[in-house]
């Protein structure tokens, strides 16, 4: 018996001690080196493509890291490249069963991808088939609890992403410099993503739509009811945004120099946001639209709502903000399927500079808009500018005000109140007759000039014109 025990333990030292030997050699520089020609060369016979990966490292058992990944599609173009790519784990959970992971690190990561003609697949789909089992799916456990998932921090660094899908009719660019998101809570299988920081740096992004090719109407589905999605601090800066629309004509672009704010809660199936505070400086906005050419006018369809319309909370958004600061903004406006008028404020052509707002509680619903305006100023390209503007306002369904008012111009000031009650807002937009109104202004004044200049079209009517 003494003699099965100690053949038995010089086995079981022995395993101990091989075990031991593979885990250090495959994380030295050989033994990872080996690793790294074992999985270039089955990943090249499994997905026949070009592709390579320079080193494989990792230390067992925290975290793993891959150099130089290139990723050919079959037509030889570049699907993906990735200077680096780094996942810290957290081994605690993975042996509990659940996906822990302390951090993601991205750097220099280009792809690439694409659905064009006239090949409607996209372009990485022979990995996704490469892998795809010819057995039968086994059928999901929807009675299991799923898959804990934990994801503490994302970090990008000179990533570029190309989308470019004809089927949709929709080409994406988005670069990065340099980006981070902190996760209070991460699982992709409860729709829970809860993150806490926003950083984004020296980044752009531009959209384009176009005509898609005619595809099946998708079927109803409402995926907001189900997605948990919360926001916390934001930090963005030196950010450029460009949407074009082919099909609409609606040219828009912002620049930000610095956007920052805290954002408390995003509930998108009830459509309510509530965000602490935002604040926006030195932005640059344009939105314009094309001119059109003339078409036939068509009669109108009265259609019936789709299914999926239904799924739409037809109460509406309803948004709450604490506080908006707005310092050195410009904004552009141009409808060019209107002419431009001559002199005066042009609401089709607008093109204001130094828009400074301080605005305080203000709440945004289908019933009622509301907030205290602490503070404002702006010109326009028309000459009208806009010194100092404060103002409590509001605009509900029985009741719309202006209290508090202290309005000032180079050559008019206009302070105190002004309240329209009505009994509904049918009767303020069409029977402004039956509107009680209540003006109060105190030591106020008001230029002629500006009142042309916000109402161009009296300088055309008689006596005006003369």
């Amino acid at each position: 018996m003494k003699k099965v025990l100690k053949v038995l333990a010089i086995i079981l030292l022995t395993v101990l001690i091989l075990i031991g030997v593979l885990i250090w050699g495959i994380q030295t520089p050989t033994g990872q080196n080996f690793l790294t020609d074992q999985a270039n060369s089955y990943l090249r016979k499994k997905l026949k493509t070009n592709l390579n990966i320079e080193k494989v490292r990792f230390d067992v058992p925290d975290w793993i890291m891959l150099e130089g990944v290139y990723f050919a599609d079959q037509k030889g173009d570049t699907l993906l490249y990735g200077k680096r790519l780094y996942v810290d784990m957290d081994m605690y959970s993975l042996l509990k069963g659940n996906v822990g992971i302390n951090k993601v690190e991205l750097e220099g990561i280009s792809a690439n991808i694409y659905r064009t003609l006239p090949d409607t697949t996209f372009n990485f789909q022979f990995i996704a088939d490469a892998f795809t089992s010819s057995e039968e799916p086994t059928p999901l456990d929807t009675t299991s609890a799923p898959l804990e998932m934990r994801l503490d921090r994302i970090a990008l660094k000179n990533v570029k992403i190309s989308y470019r899908d004809a089927v949709i009719g929709t080409d994406a660019d988005a670069k990065i410099d340099s980006a981070s998101v902190h996760f209070d809570k991460f699982n992709p299988t409860r729709s829970q993503f809860h993150p806490t920081k926003v950083t984004l740096l020296n980044s752009g992004a531009k959209l384009r739509m176009y005509h898609a090719l005619k595809t099946d109407p998708p079927s109803p589905s409402n995926p907001a009811d189900s997605l948990d999605l919360k926001l916390g601090d934001i930090d963005i800066r030196n950010f450029d945004w460009v949407f074009t629309d082919e099909t609409s004509g609606l040219n828009n672009g912002i620049t930000i120099g610095t956007l920052e704010g805290k954002i408390n809660k995003v509930f998108l199936g009830s459509q309510q946001i509530d965000i602490q505070n935002v604040n926006l400086v030195d932005m640059t906005a344009y939105a314009e639209f094309a001119k059109k050419a003339a078409t036939k006018e068509i009669p109108k369809v009265e259609a019936n709502p789709t299914p999926a319309a239904n799924n739409v909370n037809p109460s509406g958004w309803s948004v709450k903000v604490n506080e908006i600061k707005l310092v050195n903004n410009e904004l552009r406006y141009d409808d060019f399927n209107t002419a431009k008028t001559p002199k005066g404020l042009d609401y089709a052509h607008l093109d204001v500079k130094n828009l400074n707002l301080d605005l305080r509680e203000f709440i945004f619903t289908p019933e009622n808009i509301a907030g205290a305006l602490k503070s404002g100023s702006f010109k326009d390209k028309s000459g009208f500018k806009v010194d100092e503007l404060r103002t409590n306002f509001a605009y509900g369904n029985q009741q719309t005000y202006l209290r508090n008012l202290f309005f000032k111009t180079p050559n008019t000031l206009l302070r105190d109140e002004l309240v329209l009650r009505y009994k509904n807002l049918d009767q303020l937009t069409n029977d402004i007759g039956e509107v009680d109104i209540k003006l109060k202004l105190t030591d106020s004044k008001v230029a002629f000039s500006d009142v042309l200049l916000l109402a161009p079209d009296l300088a055309t009517t008689p006596p005006f014109n003369k």
